[in-house]
């Protein structure tokens, strides 16, 4: 189950949009999709930002999440949509930034940028993260994924010689929540 958000009600069928997929953190994993709401890009929306994007929220029903689907939902949005594939972006907390990290990893030539906070990565691989323009947030107090998890990201990463397109924000002193 996915929220999908959908800016091309009223506008021109030929417009094409950015898909943003939003991952989010271990707290809404389940069965209930209003739950994928609390917190994201479909919070914004429902508070009444627009966003000029489709955006894709996923509900992992629980444990990591699925780099392949992911991208069965990505494949959906293409075909069903005007989805602008140069403008995929893919950012998540938490579990979500394990799962954004894993699914830009998996799939760098399909993102055109991410953004991992408090996350990590649980796929062997992470070599293709030198092609994606990555942001990585992590505070330094979190005690429920600790920062090293990042760090291991951005070590490797590193160990490609080509980390021009990483950007590391360790937070000192921040917590997970913060």
């Amino acid at each position: 189950n996915f929220w999908f958000y959908n800016p091309e009600e009223g506008v021109g069928e030929n417009s094409h949009f950015p898909l943003l997929i939003f991952l989010h953190g271990q707290s809404l994993c389940g069965r209930n999709l209003n739950k994928v709401k609390r917190y994201g890009a479909i919070d914004a929306v429902s508070r009444g930002r627009y966003i000029d994007s489709y955006i894709m929220a996923p509900q992992n029903p629980g444990g990591a999440w699925n780099p392949q689907k992911i991208m069965n939902i990505v494949e959906w949005a293409e075909k069903h949509y005007n989805v602008d594939t140069t403008r995929i972006y893919v950012y998540g907390m938490s579990l979500g930034g394990f799962g954004t990290i894993d699914f830009a990893a998996t799939y760098p030539d399909k993102v055109a940028c991410a953004m991992a906070m408090c996350g990590g990565a649980t796929v062997k691989n992470l070599d293709g993260l030198s092609k994606v323009p990555l942001w990585i947030v992590h505070g330094t107090a979190d005690r429920a994924v600790p920062v090293s998890a990042s760090d291991k990201v951005v070590e490797a990463i590193k160990a490609t010689g080509d980390d021009s397109r990483l950007i590391y924000t360790r937070m000192p002193g921040v917590d997970h929540g913060r």
